[in-house]
């Protein structure tokens, strides 16, 4: 890897921002968000700006948190990353877990983004700490199918 790739953390308030940017100060030096692109030039600016955004998971919330406005929160961020097309990733984990599963998805992003794309595969799985966002709607969605 000759340079690292310039990363962006977002997320809801409580879920870890600044941990995880504490945690890959080593291989990467990220810059913590606090809203989503809302425009055009907004989502221009962040794609010069950053090559890969890891949007923090919501499992890291207590209990006493307003999970209902935080959840939508996060789901407008979600919307807004996926409209203009900015590549992220999902972190999910507790304490190394969390910044593991993030330096894992910053490799595959840099696999994609250095000429050594896979090609596409249709396979999926069903993993409760993957990062791919595709792979996390199924689990919800197999979740509330089977309920």
């Amino acid at each position: 890897m000759s340079e690292p790739p310039r990363l962006a953390i977002l997320g809801v308030p409580g879920t870890g921002k600044s941990t995880l940017a504490a945690a890959l100060q080593h291989a990467v030096s990220p810059t913590v968000l606090q809203v989503a692109p809302s425009d055009d030039d907004e989502a221009r600016q962040h794609r010069q700006l950053f090559d890969l955004t890891l949007l923090t998971g919501l499992d890291l919330l207590p209990a006493t948190a307003d999970h209902a406005r935080l959840g939508a929160l996060d789901q407008t961020f979600r919307d807004a990353l996926s409209r203009y097309g900015l590549p992220y990733s999902l972190v999910y984990g507790q304490g190394k877990a969390r910044s593991d599963n993030a330096l894992m998805s910053i490799r595959f992003h840099l696999r994609i983004t250095n000429g050594l794309q896979q090609p596409v595969s249709r396979w999926r799985w069903a993993c409760e700490k993957c990062s791919d966002p595709d792979c996390e709607h199924q689990l919800f969605s197999n979740l509330l199918r089977d309920r």
